[in-house]
């Protein structure tokens, strides 16, 4: 469609002004196809639609001790796996780093850069300075809820602080951010980190909302991905020498918003602490668990009494689950054909073939259809 002379003019001047693509056509601009960095946990990449969003921001929330900081250990190493020649950065608000306990994880500390500022400014000026950078896979700041401004360093104890001065700096950051995420041209690719921001959950005195998500209300508009995470069933084993250790526990979780992908999925996986009998090491997810499951869940491997069909290969057919495990552990080209299947189903948002059940429950014991989030009534 040919534009009016005048409205050319117009448009040739904003790009002359603010930087050339900053308008521009629609069968010019970019398709915006996102890049993903894993977030270690094969569910949790189902439900958030391939992993967190590089150039967007993810939230993750939730109790104390519930997985928060170990999501975000694993997504360094992700995003380290994924781009070798770049770096990630850890804002360590909190002063809870361990080189380490985030070796276990896997990540090289050689290409992690650790940043421990003494107050809020000083994180988010280096976050907004690192922000759009294409040499960096991941940011991780951790935690929002423990920044804290200089006014609030500086003063006395004694002192009052007036009411949301921390919220209104947050929310200043979020705002910044998106704008300096938003900068470039329509019509080139950008490579941008992916921004995943640690954040608590707390009480509230408020009856109908008992937990509250602090530090301001800017993280809920501007973050793409709001995570909530909780502890499930915890893991204690008994060792030779008689000793009970907790090893791991189950993370549940729940995306309460996603603008990448379709909100409100839930799901559940199992991390591990310390060396469990199992054969687990502190610091990894038993993911074949969950691809086994959401294989079975989505008819990619046939479950039939006490008999299973991996890829509906007649020759791959084993009788008991601990057989299909040991079967797909020796065997990596099988396991990733399975995987590779089950994520395209899921991505696509497709009903599954299996017509077994699978449900999950609340804390409170009522039943979560986990394809679409929905709180079922109690059977």
């Amino acid at each position: 469609m040919a534009r009016p002379k005048e409205l050319q003019e117009t448009l040739k001047a904003i790009n002359k002004k603010y930087g050339a693509g900053t308008i521009t056509t629609g069968n010019k601009a970019v398709a915006v196809k996102l890049k993903r960095i894993p977030s270690g946990s094969f569910s949790l990449d189902c439900e958030l639609g391939g992993g967190y969003p590089e150039g967007r921001i993810t939230v993750i929330a939730g109790p104390y001790s519930s997985g928060k900081t170990f999501l975000a250990y694993k997504a360094i190493s992700e995003g380290q796996k994924k781009y070798p020649d770049k770096i990630a950065i850890f804002i360590d608000q909190e002063g809870t780093f361990d080189a380490n306990w985030a070796e276990n994880f896997g990540i090289d500390l050689e290409r992690l850069e650790v940043v421990r500022p003494a107050t809020a400014e000083h994180g988010f000026d280096i976050m907004t300075a690192l922000i759009q950078s294409p040499y960096i896979s991941v940011i991780v700041l951790d935690s929002l809820a423990a920044m804290t401004s200089t006014k609030e360093l500086e003063k006395s104890m004694e002192d009052s602080q007036a009411m949301g001065g921390n919220a209104k700096m947050n929310n200043e950051f979020f705002r910044k951010a998106q704008g300096i995420l938003n900068m470039g041209s329509l019509e080139e690719e950008k490579e941008q980190p992916a921004i995943i921001i640690i954040n608590q959950l707390r009480d509230s005195m408020d009856m109908y909302k008992p937990e509250v998500l602090p530090g301001g209300r800017g993280q809920q508009f501007f973050a793409s991905i709001i995570l909530y995470v909780r502890i499930g069933e915890r893991y204690i084993e008994k060792k030779p020498d008689g000793r009970e250790i907790y090893v791991g526990h189950q993370i549940k979780f729940k995306t309460d918003k996603n603008k990448t992908f379709p909100p409100k999925r839930q799901g559940m996986f199992d991390i591990y602490v310390d060396e469990s009998n199992l054969g687990f090491n502190a610091g990894e997810i038993d993911r074949l668990k969950e691809v086994i499951t959401y294989a079975i869940f989505w008819g990619i491997i046939g479950k039939s009494g006490s008999w299973f069909t991996i890829l509906d290969n007649p020759e791959w057919k084993f009788q008991g689950a601990s057989r299909v495990i040991d079967f797909l552990r020796e065997n990596d080209d099988v396991r990733e054909e399975v995987e590779k299947q089950v994520m395209a189903i899921a991505l696509n948002n497709k009903k599954p073939n299996s017509t077994e059940e699978i449900t999950y429950e609340t804390e409170d014991g009522r039943k979560i259809d986990p394809e679409t989030g929905e709180i079922l009534e109690e059977v």
